[in-house]
């Protein structure tokens, strides 16, 4: 039988009496103050960590959260658990961290180490650009990988930044704003707006149809689609008038014909698709390239995807799989 060995890592807070403070937020061009209380009473117990052991096998580029019963832990590429199920949630790895969740705060991990910032955040984003939203208090800002404020804590929701651009929250509304924190699209719009991508993002209006703009908010294709999906690899899927999928380049001229019943974004040249009720996988072109199986499926990344599988004895269960369509993790095992 394969033995595994454990290190353990330990984080722990001094006791200190309850007083309110007044914490400096520094940016990169200013610093902001906020009151806020500050209960040291309430100690967080002392936290232990799992470690990876990679002593026989070398550290992957990525890891994967999953979940079994309520508790979180990551898998390698090949399916190989890193660490184990021992955090109360966990969310994607992206720029060599992944926030984590413990004693209801969230943190950051890295691949091999264990907490490299630590368990002090209401709520925490992915990583991206060397940067990550996360909310101290009432408000979220913007993090460096030391744990540091570059962005001070000012608005209601924050997104990750992509192609220099983060989509954020202000009075109700929301607007872009670039790596210097300044508002580059006024915050006008009522719904959330995707990412950027590939120059352009996805905006969705009052009626609940959706547009795509560029970096300058110019509203660049101005078909208005029922539904879509990020730019990636220079292809957006849609959602026609007929309820119909396909996929458009950034001239909003269609690549892919409109034939699926759902799609979701292509990510290393593949893209989910959903046929006669299964979702699949297809290529640029158009082609079916892992064959449609699946109760849900989602985009690659680093060779691989989640997906959700009907089986007979669990019903519905979550696994991982690679490029050539095979089954590397799942729930059960």
């Amino acid at each position: 039988m394969k033995k595994i060995f454990f290190t353990v890592l330990s984080l722990s807070l001094i006791n200190m009496p309850v007083m309110a403070q007044d914490i400096e937020i520094k940016t990169e061009s200013s610093s902001t103050t906020i009151k806020d209380e500050v209960n040291y009473n309430n100690v967080i117990p002392r936290i232990t960590i799992i470690l990876p052991d990679y002593s026989k096998r070398k550290v992957p580029v990525m890891l994967f959260p999953v979940e079994k019963e309520g508790r979180w832990g990551f898998i390698d590429e090949n399916g190989n658990i890193a660490y184990e199920l021992q955090f109360q949630n966990a969310r994607e790895f992206s720029d060599g961290l992944a926030p984590v969740k413990n004693n209801d705060k969230w943190g950051y991990i890295d691949n091999k180490n264990g907490y490299v910032i630590p368990l002090e955040y209401a709520d925490a984003g992915k990583f991206s650009e060397g940067v990550a939203s996360a909310k101290v208090s009432k408000f979220y800002g913007y993090i460096n990988k030391k744990g540091e404020y570059v962005i001070s804590p000012q608005y209601q929701d924050a997104r990750a930044f992509s192609d220099g651009m983060a989509a954020v929250k202000i009075n109700d509304k929301w607007g872009f704003i670039n790596r210097a924190g300044n508002i580059v699209i006024d915050p006008i719009y009522t719904k959330e707006p995707m990412s950027f991508n590939n120059g352009l993002a996805a905006i969705r209006l009052d009626n609940d149809t959706y547009i795509f703009i560029d970096k300058l908010g110019n509203n660049l294709i101005n078909t208005k689609y029922l539904q879509v999906d990020n730019f990636n690899d220079g292809l957006a899927p849609v959602k026609n008038a007929d309820g119909l999928w396909g996929f458009i380049d950034k001239n909003g001229k269609y690549k892919i014909e409109s034939k699926f019943a759902e799609a979701k974004s292509f990510s290393g040249g593949l893209a989910p698709v959903k046929v006669n009720g299964l979702w699949g996988y297809i290529n640029k072109t158009g082609e079916i390239i892992i064959k449609p199986q699946f109760e849900t499926a989602e985009i690659f990344s680093k060779g691989i995807a989640k997906v959700f599988m009907n089986t007979t004895s669990s019903g519905i269960v979550e696994g991982y799989i690679n490029a050539d369509g095979k089954l590397i993790w799942n729930k059960q095992g």
